[in-house]
């Protein structure tokens, strides 16, 4: 398997077709166009997994979480556009118990940490065992907004149990990538987050 950035309109199509019919949940074009979408394949040159990393707003997670469930690390990295969205990660069903899935989801994991934001925003479902126990990884130090049935934006379908909220790209930077001259900067860019949560709480 390798893998590549995808931009023409027909991969990405296919990207968000194969998703849409293992989730039930539509990533439109526009969407997919702001930021990065990653599409893997087999050496027949055919899609067998990927995943997107948004860069810019808007953001799905925040057009269903009520800015109310915000917290001030999340606030904070708003008001200094440090906020990503990793989404639409999936893999076909063939590869899951194969060494390839443990490269696919270092390479989610590591683009993940490397964004250059220090706050992702994620989403995932709660049944899927699978994605769960990923998400679950006490390294990963997930901070959860909203877990349960939400109603999807854009008069999509529902879902009936979902679990968004966000990671620290810092956090995943020391537990996954501890050697890396990038951990120094984002350990910054969480400071200066931190900075802003303790200004934000005196005033």
């Amino acid at each position: 398997m390798f893998s590549r950035t995808i931009n023409e309109p027909r991969e990405l199509q296919t990207y968000a077709n194969e998703f849409f019919r293992r989730t039930s949940v539509l990533l439109p074009e526009p969407y997919l166009r702001q930021g990065t979408t990653v599409g893997w394949f087999n050496g027949s040159d055919t899609m067998v997994g990927g995943y997107t990393i948004a860069t810019r707003p808007p953001y799905r997670v925040l057009g269903v979480v009520p800015e109310a469930r915000h917290d001030d690390f999340l606030r904070v990295a708003l008001q200094h556009d440090d906020v990503a969205e990793a989404n639409g990660v999936w893999l076909a069903e063939e590869y899951h118990d194969t060494g390839d899935a443990t490269r696919f989801m270092r390479d989610v994991i590591c683009s993940v940490a490397h964004c250059g934001k220090a706050c992702i925003l994620f989403g995932y479902n709660p049944d899927n065992e699978r994605v769960a126990r990923l998400y679950r990884n006490q390294r990963v130090g997930l901070t959860v907004l909203l877990e349960g049935a939400i109603e999807l934006p854009h008069g999509l379908i529902s879902i009936s149990n979902v679990c968004l909220g966000y990671v620290k790209s810092a956090d995943i930077q020391r537990a996954f990538f501890p050697y890396e001259l990038g951990a120094p900067r984002a350990n910054a860019r969480e400071g200066a987050i931190a900075r802003g949560q303790a200004s934000a709480s005196r005033g």
